[in-house]
């Protein structure tokens, strides 16, 4: 059913934006617009978050991805793990994103290198040595102003050799901080009032 979905939002962004190009390969589409590599922020320890990232670095300077809400057209990125017993991912963080306004629709999207950071819960007792690899099939968009492209990464991660790639602390900095308290609303006779906090 996902699958669906996917293919009917992509056809979708065939008539609301540039022009979808499928690949035309057997195997489905592959990464070469937009490559995608799966590192962490060292190795994983037991009952303690553990933070992965998807580091994306376009082909060429034209190719940009987009952000998990991709605006009036594109497609937000889907990830399918292949995790642990016991393991889980929580949501991506992304990074503040860039406006691209094409034909009058209003895109958010990444222009040039970015990264998604991922965090990971492991259990208590997790047995490191034993886990094996982490999987993770990633399905996004790479797109320029005229064309788009699917992109599909698949990738592997061991987490009892996992190095501490030194561009976290960059990649950090740049995602978008949480709201600090739950936005509210009133209706003041015929108004209807938001607030909405600031970072």
């Amino acid at each position: 059913m996902e699958r669906v979905g996917l293919w009917l939002a992509l056809l979708a962004l065939a008539f609301a934006g540039p022009v979808l190009v499928t690949p035309a390969s057997a195997q489905g589409p592959g990464s070469d617009r937009m490559p995608v590599e799966l590192v962490a922020e060292g190795i994983p320890q037991p009952g303690e978050r553990w933070m992965v990232a998807l580091h994306f670095t376009p082909s060429t300077p034209e190719w940009h991805g987009y952000w998990s809400n991709p605006g009036d057209a594109g497609l937000g990125m889907q990830l399918d793990w292949e995790l642990p017993a016991g393991w889980n991912a929580g949501e991506p963080l992304y990074p503040l994103p860039q406006r691209l306004v094409i034909g009058g629709l209003m895109n958010h999207v990444y222009e040039g290198d970015y990264a998604v950071l991922v965090p990971i819960t492991v259990p208590e007792g997790a047995a490191l040595a034993g886990a094996g690899t982490i999987g993770l099939t990633a399905s996004y968009l790479a797109c320029t102003d005229t064309i788009c492209v699917p992109q599909q990464a698949r990738m592997t991660l061991d987490p009892a050799r996992a190095g501490a790639d030194p561009r976290f602390g960059e990649w950090r900095a740049a995602i978008v901080p949480p709201l600090d308290s739950a936005a509210r609303f009133e209706f003041a006779r015929d108004r209807l009032r938001i607030g909405i906090p600031i970072p």
